[in-house]
């Protein structure tokens, strides 16, 4: 078993558990022989070789090595090496993966696969052991450069909320990343994008970590395939096997939805299999189309690559499709003068000429008992002015409404009442209670 202060290769000593699933586990390291400070911490991520472990789980942790060494973005952590511990050889996986292995005569020595990966393995005696008996596990091992900084699942855990500038910001950067690696020969199919996966560094760059599900050729027809993906981010095409360059534009989007609305979109409701995200949260139109385009339940309805999505969200039009529903608000109405969470309908908010003009009588009918101030002389006009400015969202939340149009032709009866026949004696009302103060200050 791992253990902090172990040192790995005659390099890497564990430092801090990062993430640990019983086979997988990650860790902070020190490199040992690293000359320059700044790159002496690394992420070392080691798979334990056993019963429990799939022969999929082995060729995965493979070609994300393989990958890895190929990729030079540097918004993606670089590869630094990779090995096996608990045998007597220091192979790289690529070499350990799919060839002989000799057996040797120390305890805890594996026997992997002789002629081929996929060949079956001697069973040991006990569950999680290596193939050879004995008590030592064999670990591949992966090692990457660390990024200081905290994935945007931690923020969105510890209570930061995103803006739609920030996401947009998020967007460019991780698509960015996507455009390089998709239009690589063959390309490069990360699969597993999603806040957790995406890292906030020190400079306010986004990094893509964790290409453990990473496919990097065209699987042939017929073949099997290994099911990857995170319910809620990767599409429904996904899980079928099929995976497309669009499909890491689907939990792209998926993951904005996220941040923007700060719940999962494995939670948030659905219809016809479109995740409804826009009644959450307050968003350009332009940016709000471009959200729904992204996560389109079929593939060829969404951007057909990141560079095509990049240009859309950079120009701000998206031509949404016909039959693309037209979201409706949530009636939160009589939700509390004290809710922050429920979010008052654009359409309602503006100016509220009843409350403005006749305060005195307008706050018993909207239940807005702030506005009682209006009868103190001199603050009772900056009462009334802020009621103007505030009435419609504070009346909003004090009632019940049975839609906004009922709310919208409730309150345009009281501005019509207040410009007929109120507007002469509020004027009244103020203009005495001003002169009333004034001669009691000044005799």
């Amino acid at each position: 078993m791992l253990q902090v202060g172990q040192v790995l290769h005659n390099r890497y000593q564990l430092q801090r558990q990062l993430g640990n699933n019983g086979v997988r586990q990650t860790w902070l390291a020190l490199n040992l022989q690293a000359s320059d400070v700044e790159k002496k911490q690394v992420v070392v991520k080691c798979l334990a070789f056993g019963e429990t472990v799939q022969w999929d789980d082995l060729k995965l942790f493979q070609r994300e090595a393989l990958v890895l060494q190929n990729l030079h973005h540097p918004q993606i952590p670089k590869y630094i090496d990779d090995f096996c511990v608990g045998d007597a050889t220091k192979q790289p996986l690529g070499d350990k993966l799919g060839t002989a292995c000799a057996k040797s005569d120390q305890p805890g020595t594996a026997a992997l696969p002789c002629d081929k990966l996929g060949t079956a393995c001697a069973k040991s005696d006990k569950p999680g052991t290596a193939c050879a008996k004995g008590d030592r596990i064999l670990w591949f091992c992966l090692v990457q450069e660390y990024i200081p900084g905290e994935s945007l699942k931690e923020l969105l855990v510890s209570g930061k909320r995103f803006t739609e500038i920030q996401v947009k910001e998020i967007a460019v950067q991780v698509l960015d990343i996507l455009t390089e690696l998709h239009e690589l020969y063959p390309a490069v199919l990360h699969r597993d994008i999603k806040p957790s996966n995406l890292i906030w560094g020190e400079t306010g760059k986004i990094y893509l970590v964790d290409f453990g599900a990473v496919q990097d050729k065209v699987s042939p027809e017929g073949a099997t395939f290994t099911v990857v993906g995170t319910y809620g981010y990767s599409p429904v095409e996904q899980f079928g096997g099929k995976v497309v360059p669009a499909s890491d534009l689907y939990a792209l989007g998926a993951s904005l939805i996220h941040l923007l609305t700060g719940v999962s979109p494995a939670d948030l409701p659905q219809s016809n299999l479109k995740i409804q995200f826009s009644e959450r949260v307050s968003l350009s139109p332009s940016f709000t189309n471009w959200l729904q385009k992204m996560t389109e339940p079929a593939p060829e309805n969404r951007f057909s690559t990141a560079r095509q999505a990049m240009d859309a969200l950079n120009s701000g039009l998206v031509l949404q499709d016909r039959d693309l529903p037209i979201p409706e608000m949530r009636n939160n109405s009589g939700c509390g003068l004290k809710n922050r969470v429920e979010k008052v309908p654009e359409a309602i908010k503006g100016w509220n000429w009843g409350a403005f003009l006749i305060p005195w009588l307008w706050l018993w009918q909207n239940r807005v008992w702030s506005g009682l101030l209006c009868f103190v002389p001199i603050v009772g006009f900056l009462m009334s002015v802020t009621l103007g400015i505030k009435g419609n969202e504070w009346a909003w939340k004090s009632r019940h409404w049975r839609s906004i149009q009922h709310f919208k032709e409730y309150q345009r009866s009281w501005a019509i009442a207040g410009i007929l026949f109120a507007a002469p004696i509020s004027i009244l009302l103020w203009i005495s209670s001003t002169v009333l103060i004034l001669n009691v200050l000044l005799p």
